[in-house]
C-alpha cells in the first residue's frame, strides 16, 4: 500500500492478497499509517475498487477505519438493496483479493 499525509488528512491505497489465511483475522485490517480520528456519529468510507473470492458472499464493499485505532473494517450488503446491513464481516479468506482507495483524518 501507499499513502500520503497532508495536515490530518490521510490519503491510503492499497491491495490486499491473500494466498493462504493461516490463522490471520479475518475481518480487520491491521496497520493503517496514522491513528484515525474518532468522529462522533459518523465514520470514514474507504471505497473498494476491486475485490474477488471473500468470506463473505458481497455484492458491494466499503472499507470503514476504525476510530482511535490504525485498523479498518469492512462492511458489505449481500442483497440488492443500496443500504449496507452486515458490519464488519469476515472477508478474507484464501486467494481473497481487495483493492481500495480513500482518504480519512489523522487523531493528530
Amino acid at each position: 500500500g501507499l499513502y500520503t499525509k497532508v495536515g490530518r488528512v490521510v490519503t491510503i491505497q492499497g491491495r490486499i492478497d491473500i494466498s493462504s489465511i493461516g490463522s490471520g483475522d479475518t475481518t480487520y485490517l491491521f496497520g493503517l499509517p496514522f491513528t484515525c480520528l474518532t468522529v462522533g456519529g459518523g465514520t470514514y468510507a474507504i471505497p473498494v475498487t476491486y475485490f474477488s473470492s471473500l468470506g463473505s458472499s458481497s455484492l458491494y464493499l466499503i472499507g470503514t477505519p476504525l476510530g482511535g485505532t490504525t485498523q479498518m473494517a469492512f462492511n458489505h450488503n449481500n442483497t440488492t438493496g443500496t443500504t449496507f446491513t452486515n458490519y464488519f464481516v469476515a472477508v478474507f479468506t484464501n486467494s481473497t483479493r481487495i483493492d481500495f482507495a480513500g482518504s480519512y483524518l489523522s487523531a493528530n
